[in-house]
Formats: structure tokens, sequence, C-alpha cells
């Protein structure tokens, strides 16, 4: 049987960002089960990586003004 290695969670945020290009709150939530991205990614950018955010505004589905920030992994 062979042996797995998990990955951190940090490292599950790279891939994703690597893989997908951006991340939000919901969506670490819901496809990693990562529910301080915040944290994670302000542990990331004290190891050096870049980070970025940017504030989106948006409606949920009852009318209600909402904001969120999608973080990507700049070069």
């Amino acid at each position: 049987m062979e042996a797995t290695t998990k990955m951190t969670q940090q490292e599950e945020i790279l891939k994703y960002l690597k893989d997908r290009g951006s991340i939000t709150r919901l969506q670490a939530a819901c496809d990693l089960h990562i529910f301080e991205l915040s944290s994670r990614i302000g542990e990331l950018t004290k190891k050096g990586y870049n980070i970025t955010s940017t504030r989106v505004s948006g409606v949920n589905k009852y009318g209600r003004a909402s904001r969120y920030a999608v973080y990507r992994l700049e070069d």
C-alpha cells in the first residue's frame, strides 16, 4: 500500500490558485473545506508569495448588496 502525503491548507490554496487563477472565501469553504482563508492568505504573503485581493460587489439572491474578496497569485 502506498503512503500518501497530505497537503497543508496553504499548499491546497496555492494549488487551487495555480490551477484556477483565483479563489474566494466561498470557494475555499466549499471546495477545500478551509474556513479561515484570509488567515492562510496572510501566512502565505508572509512567506513571500505575491497574493493580491480585489473587492467585488454583488447582490445575493434576495437583493441584498454584498462584497467579497477575490484572491489571485501574481507572478
